[in-house]
């Protein structure tokens, strides 16, 4: 008799199964059977009391993480729960499954959840309280619907009803967001970013790189452990497999260089190996038979194919080919040189060269890999060309709290300001990158770095600890005898005398990326254009050029280059000649002169 209207709506999985008049029931009855394993730990049980509606999920995918159970803003977990935890007696199966089951694995837990109680048990709502877990796997549709407690200290206020709480609020981090210490002191944003970045960082990518053959590939040379580490990195493996470097980095205005976030970099510490690194390009071809239109691809040599029909390419080199016709291991290779050759057979007579060559990649071949695909003994090769990048100018570097860079000038090291302990920073970053991206967190990193090398420890980079900065200052200035604010006297390479300001100087982990100005130099005069338009293409790959645009015209007109933009406007592009009949106006398809009229 009651109206729909007016009962709260259950959905599983998105379908609408029923309806319920007591939500509050239902919804701690489930919950209590989630914490005993009676439904899968990982189901999601959401309530949203303003549309009077129950969201069940229990589909894959979802990002779940554990919390605290919290009832009447108390703990569920008790002293006597941590103590058979130290003891052994519960693990980790039982805090987030039931402190009654035996399950050793969580896909145990997960694959047996479903038939652990059966109708007939006769288990009292008592006993499910008693043993219910201290721990929830929450997703994020169900932290949605709830007030989760930062902290354990924010549950003595009573005004706010908390269902969960925090185990640590480090644990809210990704697996890239958990490499970024104190993440606490920086805005949100410029710890958004430092994500992204790390993601782009020039790094040993993998343990077994030396196997693989990835499309494109960085690898840094001599990568080192961060000093300033977050305690949660090491289980994403960052200490193991680090990202980058620990450069001594000073923060001043020095030369104008360093404007707009350029960095000024020490070419002594360049030449000594910082930040070098190596890329991996991959080329690969395969041979093949196609039913469709009756072709055929065929590696061959031409030193030793001897078959007429065949013309090799005149720009390209074929003379570091094996019998097989691919390159060997340990060549020295530049642009045009035949990787792989091949060609395609169209018919007895028609036969193409359609040759793999390096484009772009002066580096050494590093390892060729060759096989057959099928039973038809068709083969596939690939070929890795590496090739050795040592940092220049326009190359892009950035701190793990968000703040990027590209080099703006490599200064040798006599030119760049120097300690009284002789000291000489490796790089150099501008100080108006700081006022309003409010990166803190970057200077207490440095300032825990210079208390690491100076005391020979590491540095705990935890975020939303015990704020450490007066701390800091107190061991640098008693334990390390330097100023309490990481500032420094320096000496002027070029002049000798003392620098009048105080400079921030000291240890900052930096990442090089793998946007490169080799990669993305593109410059062109004459080439390619297409037919349509008689316009040069688009693309660095084809050989494109750049297109000159309303704005591009203005700056032109502005600096007075007028021939300039009318040899591009016309000579270069659309001039073109074409020949009309005298006699009947057609014009002529060719570009054959036309025989003069006597």
């Amino acid at each position: 008799s009651e109206s729909i209207i007016n009962l709260t709506k259950i959905f599983v999985n998105g379908n609408w199964v029923g309806v319920h008049d007591d939500p509050k029931v239902i919804i701690n009855i489930l919950k209590l059977f989630r914490r005993n394993s009676i439904i899968n730990i990982f189901t999601s049980i959401s309530w949203n009391v303003k549309d009077m509606e129950i969201i069940i999920s229990t589909e894959g995918g979802r990002c779940c993480r554990p919390l605290f159970t919290v009832e009447d803003n108390k703990l569920i977990i008790s002293d006597e729960d941590l103590d058979k935890v130290k003891r052994k007696e519960l693990g980790w199966i039982n805090l987030c499954g039931g402190k009654n089951n035996n399950f050793k694995t969580v896909e145990e837990l997960q694959f047996y959840c479903d038939f652990s109680i059966k109708p007939e048990d006769d288990i009292s709502s008592d006993d499910l309280i008693k043993n219910q877990s201290c721990l929830e796997f929450i997703d994020t549709e169900e932290s949605t619907y709830n007030l989760i407690a930062m902290m354990q200290k924010d549950l003595s206020n009573k005004l706010n009803k908390y269902s969960y709480c925090e185990i640590h609020p480090c644990l809210m981090f990704g697996a890239i967001g958990s490499t970024i210490p104190f993440t606490n002191k920086n805005p949100l944003p410029r710890n958004v970013y430092g994500a992204g970045q790390s993601k782009q960082a020039v790094a040993t990518y993998i343990s077994n790189y030396k196997n693989r053959f990835d499309t494109s590939a960085h690898l840094l040379y001599y990568p080192e452990k961060p000093l300033v580490i977050p305690r949660m990195s090491k289980y994403v493996f960052s200490d193991k497999m680090p990202t980058g470097m620990n450069a001594i980095v000073a923060i001043a205005s020095h030369t104008g260089y360093n404007q707009e976030d350029s960095i000024i970099f020490n070419k002594s510490s360049l030449e000594r190996g910082l930040f070098r690194s190596c890329k991996f390009s991959i080329y690969g071809d395969k041979e093949m038979f196609s039913k469709e239109n009756g072709t055929e691809d065929i590696f061959y040599n031409p030193a030793t194919e001897d078959n007429q029909y065949i013309t090799p390419r005149k720009e390209f080199n074929y003379n570091n080919l094996d019998s097989n016709g691919i390159i060997k291991e340990k060549t020295i290779v530049k642009d045009n040189d035949v990787l792989i050759a091949k060609y395609t057979k169209y018919s007895k007579f028609d036969l193409i060269d359609n040759s793999v060559v390096a484009k772009d990649s002066n580096g050494i071949v590093d390892k060729v890999f060759c096989d057959f695909t099928n039973t038809n003994k068709d083969r596939l090769c690939r070929v890795r060309v590496s090739s050795e990048r040592v940092p220049m100018i326009g190359d892009k570097f950035a701190s793990r709290h968000g703040q990027k860079g590209v080099i703006g000038l490599v200064l040798p090291q006599e030119d760049i300001p120097f300690t009284k302990d002789g000291i000489v920073p490796d790089m150099i970053i501008n100080p108006h990158a700081i006022p309003s991206r409010m990166t803190i967190g970057q200077f207490t990193e440095c300032l825990l770095g210079k208390v690491c090398t100076t005391l020979g420890v590491y540095g705990d980079g935890t975020p939303f600890g015990p704020d450490i900065n007066d701390d800091l200052g107190n061991i640098l200035e008693k334990e390390c005898g330097m100023n309490k604010h990481g500032n420094e006297i320096l000496y002027s390479g070029i002049m000798g005398e003392q620098i009048n300001t105080k400079i921030f100087i000291g240890p900052t982990y930096y990442q090089r990326l793998k946007h490169m100005v080799k990669d993305k130099i593109n410059s062109r005069e004459r080439g390619k254009v297409t037919l349509k338009t008689r316009q040069p293409p688009s693309g660095k790959a084809i050989g494109g050029g750049l297109r000159i645009g309303e704005m591009e015209r203005d700056a032109i007109l502005a600096h007075g280059c007028m021939a300039f933009l009318k040899e591009t406007m016309m000579e270069r592009s659309d001039a073109y000649e074409y020949h009309i009949s005298e006699n009947t106006g057609s014009v002529s398809y060719t570009h054959l002169t036309l025989p003069t009229k006597r």
